[in-house]
């Protein structure tokens, strides 16, 4: 199984961002647990870098005690959607012009009506109905007018993006209807049909998740009325709870990931103070929802270093799809024990966060085919001695 690696870490002290690895992922851990309150707190981010700010009074710290795990089906279907194998395994109609460099497609043509690229028949995965699936991408056009078509057909989840004379990204969500191909087709459309013109395109990182198999029905179908209601609000609701943030994942479809801690880092505003390398510890678990919050029950890794095992992985068997406690590829089954395991491990530094306005971090990163792999976990915390000024 493919490891994610997890570097946590608590800033101390000053307000901000902290800035790690050069634009990899950002994670957040979520799932705030105030003792003394008994609610799970969770809260939304505006900043480049995915970061909690302290939801508790500022005269209160509170320590870091728990890591929970979580764990995810991976789908990214489309192959080659950067362009970085040139305009392998993509088509585009008869006697337009396609190339690609710099990871851009670039396509040049002339019609009065429309030309369009598309995956080519070999390559095309086959949609779920019932499934809800992320489409986006980076695309400009001369003539301001595409149509994004899913299945090729304008009649079915036809998206048509707007303000695209320059680069712009693009991103909606396809709730499928019918099994079927997925085409992935760009239509470039002249401004005025019947009149011929010259068009140029360009498109760069398109991608299209499976957010039922990745995320489970009951997150994806959330996700996917929320779009509905208001058209952004769903994908505004995964990035803001540091789901699916990048702009681009390589192609891995249906694979089973968990998390793994790695490393324990803390910093001073944007002054390293330690890093403690750990042997990488994996810890499972299963994203929930809960009145349309995120939740997360999994492996809870102590800072003791005793790590509670409520997960375990095995060989898929039949009927594990249909477990309530269970997360599956058709391979392996990460699935809930009925009794937790106890292990023990290497002990982290409590860390305390101080006085408001000071943020936590945690950083996933994987490079597995050139991917990298973003999944949430959670957080458990005590609070604890009152700050006088």
């Amino acid at each position: 199984m493919n490891i994610l690696d997890i570097v946590f870490a608590s800033k101390l002290g000053k307000k901000g961002y902290l800035k790690l690895n050069n634009n990899t992922d950002r994670l957040l851990a979520r799932n705030l647990y105030n003792k003394s309150s008994g609610q799970v707190e969770i809260t939304t981010d505006t900043e480049p870098y995915i970061y909690r700010t302290v939801p508790v009074q500022s005269a209160y710290k509170e320590k870091i005690k728990k890591i929970v795990g979580a764990s995810v089906v991976w789908n990214q279907i489309i192959q080659n959607g950067n362009f970085a194998d040139g305009t392998n395994k993509w088509n585009v109609t008869s006697g337009v012009s396609m190339s690609a460099s710099n990871n851009v497609l670039s396509v040049d043509g002339n019609t009065s009506t429309y030309f369009q690229v598309s995956i080519l028949t070999s390559y095309r995965p086959t949609s779920i109905s019932g499934h809800k699936y992320l489409i986006a991408l980076n695309v400009k056009c001369s003539t301001n007018k595409v149509y994004v078509l899913p299945s090729g057909a304008a009649s079915d989840g036809r998206f048509s993006p707007t303000n695209i004379l320059t680069d712009t990204r693009c991103s909606y969500i396809w709730d499928c209807s019918v099994d079927k191909q997925i085409y992935c087709t760009l239509r470039f459309l002249s401004t005025v049909e019947g009149t011929a013109e010259d068009i140029h395109a360009e498109v760069h990182d398109y991608i299209v998740i499976d957010l039922t198999a990745m995320l489970g029905s009951a997150i994806a179908n959330y996700v996917s009325t929320l779009e509905q209601s208001t058209a952004g609000s769903g994908i505004a609701w995964l990035q803001g709870r540091g789901l699916l943030t990048k702009i681009y994942y390589a192609y891995q479809q249906n694979k089973l990931e968990s998390g793994c801690v790695s490393a324990h880092n803390t910093y001073d505003g944007e002054t390293l103070l330690t890093n403690t390398e750990l042997s990488p510890i994996t810890l499972r678990g299963k994203l929930g929802l809960d009145n349309g919050e995120l939740t997360v029950d999994g492996d809870i890794y102590n800072s003791d270093g005793s790590v509670v095992r409520n997960y375990e992985e095995r060989a898929y068997q039949s009927g594990d799809e249909s477990l309530a406690n269970a997360i599956t590829d058709g391979i392996n089954t990460i699935v809930k024990l009925a009794t937790p395991i106890t292990e023990q491990t290497t002990p982290f530094t409590e860390t305390a966060r101080v006085n408001g306005g000071t943020e936590e971090f945690v950083d996933y990163e994987v490079t597995q085919g050139n991917r990298d792999i973003a999944i949430p976990v959670g957080h458990e915390t005590d609070y604890y001695t009152k700050i006088t000024n």
